[in-house]
């Protein structure tokens, strides 16, 4: 049974007892039990599991202690501990289920938070490219500069605008050109981001003129492979040293 599922069938069970419990006890009995249920349900949402269990442990010891207590001072009759036994046990059964429903909904938040996550880094690459997004190119074009500057090294920015492109035409080869970009450069030290839907940019880093120009016969090469020449001539392609 899944997580959700088992959780979901937690909390109907303690409804149901609930409802079953304040039809058999007195109203001062049944805002002791919700006090203590409300209290419980503010320690498991806001601790962690261990001290959620501690707690549990804790609180159920004090209780058996202090009915036993009263049963001693006001010397119960059999008839009346049976009836506190069955008092104490359906509190403690709703509460191990409130711990339980706790934990699992814990589980299912952690769950969703790594599955946040993954879905985050899934983002800084657009589809199943290496083509980076605008803020992750951003982002690692920073970093890259800033370690250039310390080595004092050089690179280029190459940016590709398809604006003067048919907007058809640029919709449906963007990742034909995307992946002559990413063919075109060093995978482990150049980048390449998509600003726009009409423009691509190219960071190659410690590199001179000539490097520049590599790059840009490779992406030429790559690109005539598998669009028309005539369109290529209709890139606006921009080179700025940084």
């Amino acid at each position: 049974m899944k997580k959700y599922q088992k959780s979901s069938l937690f909390w109907l069970l303690q409804v149901i007892i609930f409802i079953v419990f304040i039809q058999f006890t007195t109203t001062a009995q049944t805002i002791i039990f919700t006090s203590v249920i409300i209290l419980s349900a503010i320690v498991y949402s806001l601790s962690t599991k261990r001290i959620s269990f501690i707690y549990f442990v804790v609180i159920t010891l004090a209780t058996i202690f202090y009915f036993l207590f009263l049963a001693f001072i006001e010397h119960w009759s059999p008839a009346e501990q049976g009836k506190q036994i069955l008092l104490h046990f359906t509190t403690m059964t709703v509460l191990f289920l409130l711990y339980i429903s706790s934990y699992h909904l814990k589980d299912i938040v952690n769950e969703n938070i790594e599955l946040t996550n993954k879905m985050s880094e899934l983002e800084k690459f657009i589809g199943n490219t290496k083509l980076l997004t605008q803020s992750e190119f951003e982002n690692r074009a920073q970093i890259i500069k800033n370690s250039m500057q310390r080595r004092n090294e050089t690179g280029y920015l190459i940016s590709i605008d398809l604006s003067k492109v048919n907007s058809n035409i640029s919709e449906s080869i963007l990742l034909d050109i995307s992946i002559s970009a990413i063919k075109s450069v060093r995978n482990q030290f150049d980048l390449v981001g998509q600003f726009s839907s009409n423009n691509i940019k190219i960071l190659i880093q410690n590199t001179n003129e000539e490097g520049l120009n590599i790059v840009k016969n490779r992406f030429f090469s790559n690109f005539t492979e598998k669009i028309d020449e005539k369109i290529y001539d209709q890139l606006l392609i921009e080179s700025v040293k940084i």
